[in-house]
């Protein structure tokens, strides 16, 4: 039975928007997700956010596990969901929850999730999914080359663009503040403000292990390419190549 599960989730992700699939998910298991408000489905939880009166639109490779460790403490929350997603499972507080997310400066995360998941990721699934994905890939050149296409970074989780955890289909922003990672002990400190938290330094957690900057990696034409594929997210949170924003 998991095993059909596993086949049509795959599937279904492969033929739906991520948004729409998120949607699919949140009603089809809305039962199980309520359990997860309350805590009641093992090691991942949505109560801290009950507990807050907030919502963490947790964006992979943006900083997000520092943010939610001094937030939320040590327990897992649960996972990587989109704004339209939360709407579905807190329908009855959605619109009076503090909701916020992170952003990040797309070329520096783009070589962050490649660097991430060459190295082996956190879990297994991550192992599987880059031997599957980027084992043919020299390098991160190689990479933007010949892998990164509007397709193809619908097909990993840590290559979706940012936007589409925050905003509706139509471009709408569905959360309250959106962070910037770069701007993080500020970031943080406002978070915590809105919540009536007091004041501390964030922590930092899952800090990646690469030494140059993630200019060091890009071409002109690989910078460009980029550009045009996360162009959406570029506007949206105002970044540049050099990590300036508005």
């Amino acid at each position: 039975m998991k095993n059909i599960q596993e086949i049509w989730r795959k599937t279904r992700q492969a033929i739906l928007p991520f948004r729409v699939d998120q949607q699919y998910a949140a009603y089809k298991k809305y039962g199980y997700y309520q359990s997860m408000r309350k805590g009641n489905n093992g090691l991942r939880s949505f109560s801290p956010f009950d507990e807050k009166k907030c919502i963490f639109v947790h964006i992979p490779k943006n900083g997000g596990m520092s943010v939610a460790k001094g937030i939320f403490g040590d327990q897992l929350l649960g996972g990587h969901y989109c704004a339209e997603f939360f709407k579905i499972v807190y329908k009855d507080s959605f619109d009076s929850y503090f909701k916020f997310a992170v952003a990040r400066n797309p070329w520096d995360r783009l070589v962050s999730a490649y660097e991430f998941l060459k190295s082996g990721g956190m879990f297994e699934g991550d192992r599987r999914w880059a031997e599957k994905h980027l084992s043919g890939c020299s390098s991160f050149h190689d990479f933007v080359v010949h892998w990164v296409t509007p397709r193809n970074i619908y097909k990993g989780l840590h290559f979706i663009p940012q936007h589409e955890f925050v905003c509706s289909k139509r471009g709408k922003l569905l959360i309250d503040y959106v962070g910037k990672l770069e701007q993080v002990n500020e970031t943080y400190a406002h978070i915590r403000n809105k919540l009536g938290l007091p004041e501390e330094a964030a922590p930092l957690v899952n800090r990646s292990r690469r030494q140059r900057d993630y200019r060091g990696y890009y071409t002109d034409a690989t910078a460009a390419k980029v550009a045009e594929i996360y162009s959406d997210d570029i506007e949206l949170f105002g970044y540049t190549f050099d990590g300036e924003y508005s």
